[in-house]
């Protein structure tokens, strides 16, 4: 069974535009249902209302209402019409059966991340389609009078903010219920009036309760800018003790900039909808930044009524981010003085080291055959030493030219690149008698030269340290969310779980250079170059049975920067280039 760890509190600081637009729009919803749902006082036409109000403004696959009658939770309402046919004959015992019934038990809600895995979902109850479910229970004080319930065709579809919203909304139903049963017993006793009212100002007063404890500010101004009516949270963020002194608060009098007031009701008296983030001044005159959500009401002549907006508070935040900043901004500076510094060693050094190896090799010959045994060899040491440090110096700069040499992105055609990789490495892989397959290769943008590098050197790599079996190497590519996932698999030598991370850093070496030559940065360099087209490499393997090398390559744009899915297909269409 997997089931989520619950939390009904809701973050607000740190996420992103999407998600803080979307907990706004949320809350406007939940307070425009709460509104409605109270208004209605016939509980057969309450609950049906009340459920097609919640599943056209979240559009959740399928919802259901349950009631408690007795030892029984049974099913009163539901969107699906195959769901809806089981209306008061679909029933639970209550912590015997179901999931439904065993949150009408004990009082707590349950996200399934997949019913499939879940003993307690009712077989009888089980449609093809359904995959997970989220219910809450409808708890009227200290009772459980029902479950809302909420299903998808997809698994582990429910997050915290759906968790959040239908609990708000079920302790809305749970007055709305409660206000509607007992205007029936007012009609019946003949007290209707005086009861009803009661029950509407009981729910009034809930309601006050529950948006009182938003964890945002919530207001109400009129059109010149006077706030009416405001939560306990905007206090707090504005720095007053009570709601009440608010009302002698004007929005327009908090800006501590002109320019961003008067940009904003520019935007409201175009009727524009959207959020900004200004400077503010609290009551205490400390500068605070806030993300404000606003929006124009009007009447049926075009007319604004007042406004409505949602604050939240995000000075930590751009705080957090000016510092962080500051850091990469260091951290940039710090990599490029690195990535200088290697180039120029790496440039400046291969000058006095030619003059070494030269002198080493002009003893050598002039000496050959004149000096003991010992003196020979001690000039075969530093003539080989220095043909090492060329190497590697030289390695050392291509190494350092992945991030300061590299050319502007365009669109690759993988399966045209793949033949001339093949090409440059034929006189290699006819000699290690190696079997190359491809299977289907897509189109992405990238760097022409490095890619074409990438694969060299994963290739390079399976033949030289390939077995005694004949090589065989299988290149594969399949599609993730945003990025293209390749893999390079050989029936090689394998490598040790314990070296996966040593392998790519740079001049690291598993073998004696006399059994595998070579200075240790190839896989540096692949690294380097995945990294620069922000995905990641690793790798997958067993001694004795070979290696898979897997890298990812993000679905990156012509300037190097992230685009969706719906982009790379215009990408490709404008380019007059198929879907893989």
């Amino acid at each position: 069974m997997k089931e989520k760890k619950l939390s009904t509190a809701l973050f607000v600081d740190g996420l992103s535009e999407a998600e803080l637009k979307e907990i706004a729009v949320r809350i406007k919803l939940i307070s425009e249902i709460g509104h409605k749902t109270t208004a209605i006082l016939d509980l057969d036409e309450l609950l049906p209302q009340a459920l097609g109000l919640i599943s056209r403004t979240f559009s959740y696959y399928n919802m259901s209402i349950f009631l408690r009658e007795g030892e029984y939770i049974i099913l009163k309402t539901a969107t699906r019409p195959e769901h809806a046919k089981l209306v008061d004959k679909l029933r639970f015992k209550v912590g015997k059966e179901g999931i439904t019934g065993w949150v009408a038990e004990k009082g707590k809600a349950v996200i399934v991340e997949d019913v499939r895995e879940d003993k307690r979902y009712k077989a009888g109850f089980s449609y093809a389609k359904t995959r997970s479910e989220i219910s809450v229970p409808i708890r009227y004080e200290k009772s459980i009078i029902g479950v809302l319930d909420a299903q998808s065709r997809s698994c582990g579809a429910f997050s915290q903010n759906d968790l959040f919203t239908l609990k708000t909304l079920a302790d809305q139903l749970a007055v709305a219920i409660e206000n509607a049963k007992l205007f029936s017993q007012v009609i019946h006793e003949g007290g209707r009036r005086r009861k009803a009212d009661a029950a509407l100002k009981k729910s009034e007063s809930r309601y006050k309760s529950l948006v009182d404890h938003l964890p945002v500010g919530v207001y109400r101004s009129t059109p010149d800018g006077r706030i009416i009516e405001a939560n306990q949270t905007l206090a707090h963020i504005l720095g007053y003790k009570r709601v009440d002194d608010l009302m002698e608060v004007n929005v327009r009098d908090l800006y501590v900039r002109k320019e961003e007031r008067n940009k904003n009701l520019q935007q409201l008296d175009k009727s524009i909808t959207g959020f900004h983030e200004p400077q503010l001044r609290r009551k205490d005159k400390k500068k605070i930044w806030v993300r404000d959500y606003s929006r124009a009401v009007c009447d049926l002549k075009g007319n604004t009524v007042f406004y409505d907006g949602i604050l939240v508070d995000i000075t930590e935040r751009r705080l957090a981010q000016a510092r962080l900043q500051t850091v990469l901004k260091e951290l940039e500076r710090s990599n490029a003085e690195l990535q200088q510094f290697a180039y120029v060693a790496s440039h400046d050094l291969q000058e006095p080291l030619r003059m070494v190896a030269s002198y080493v090799r002009l003893l050598s010959r002039r000496y050959k055959g004149k000096l003991d045994k010992d003196a020979e060899e001690f000039i075969w040491f530093a003539e080989e030493g220095a043909t090492r440090m060329k190497q590697m110096i030289s390695d050392l700069l291509d190494y350092s030219r992945v991030g300061t040499r590299g050319k502007v992105f365009k669109l690759l055609k993988a399966k045209d690149l793949l033949p001339q990789v093949l090409d440059n490495l034929k006189v290699s892989l006819e000699e290690s008698e190696a079997e190359v397959k491809a299977g289907p290769m897509p189109e992405f943008y990238g760097d022409e030269t490095q890619i074409i590098r990438l694969f060299q050197n994963l290739i390079v790599n399976a033949v030289k340290f390939r077995s005694s079996r004949p090589l065989k190497i299988n290149i594969k590519a399949e599609r993730l969310t945003n990025e293209w996932k390749f893999s390079v698999e050989d029936n090689g030598i394998g490598i040790s779980p314990e070296y996966f991370d040593r392998i790519f850093l740079i001049f690291q070496r598993l073998h004696t250079r006399k059994d595998y030559p070579g200075t240790g940065i190839g896989l540096a360099i692949c690294k380097r170059i995945v990294e620069r087209h922000e995905g990641k490499i690793w790798v997958e393997s067993q001694p004795g049975k070979g290696s898979r090398f897997m890298f990812t390559i993000k679905d990156l744009g012509p300037n190097g920067k992230m685009i969706d899915e719906d982009e790379r297909n215009l990408f490709l269409e404008e380019n007059s280039i198929g879907k893989v």
